[in-house]
């Protein structure tokens, strides 16, 4: 069985959504898949994988989504210099599992520090949407997003660790 690396969406093959499977404990072999691209991606761009089993085992997902670095050079320059990929990847590696907010399960994440590419994948939330910034949102929209901010803060609040960790923004070690 081969271990996931770090690939582009178009270097994904059934072998590898097989082997990100194995890494979050499921023992199923994927066959085939669809993938299309989901939301807008400013600086990043999703990618939804409907995997199709040779043999389905026990918790298998329908689907998975995958996060990658933006295709655009823009717009991947302007994640690399946020640093956003390494950020995210070491949320959903370090951070996620204590965090008390809701989160997507995380099945494989990795990223090469020295390159910035990356690739998150986790499970499809569907039916959610992505929110549109430019329209806006509801009231209860704002409130659910207000309430998992106030969970955020509160899961590492006064956690002195977090100084040591060079990716989080405002750290001693950064």
């Amino acid at each position: 069985m081969i271990r996931p690396d770090i690939r582009e969406p178009g270097d994904i093959d059934a072998a590898w959504l097989t082997a990100v499977l194995a890494e979050g404990g499921v023992d199923a072999e994927v066959r085939s898949f669809t993938a299309r691209a989901v939301g807008t991606g400013q600086i990043g761009d999703s990618v939804r994988f409907t995997l199709d089993y040779a043999r389905r085992g026990e918790g298998a997902p329908d689907s998975l989504v995958g996060k990658f670095p933006a295709a655009g050079t823009e717009s991947r320059a302007t994640g690399v210099a946020l640093g956003n990929y390494l950020r995210e990847v070491r949320f959903y590696q370090h951070l996620a599992p204590k965090a008390l907010i809701h989160t997507p399960r995380c099945w494989f994440t990795d990223v090469n520090e020295a390159t910035s590419q990356f690739v998150l994948m986790m499970e499809d939330l569907a039916p959610a949407e992505q929110g549109d910034q430019l329209r806006g949102v509801t009231l209860d929209q704002a409130r659910l997003v207000t309430v998992e901010a106030g969970r955020l803060h509160a899961s590492h609040w006064g956690d002195d660790g977090l100084d040591d960790l060079p990716w989080v923004s405002g750290s001693k070690a950064a």
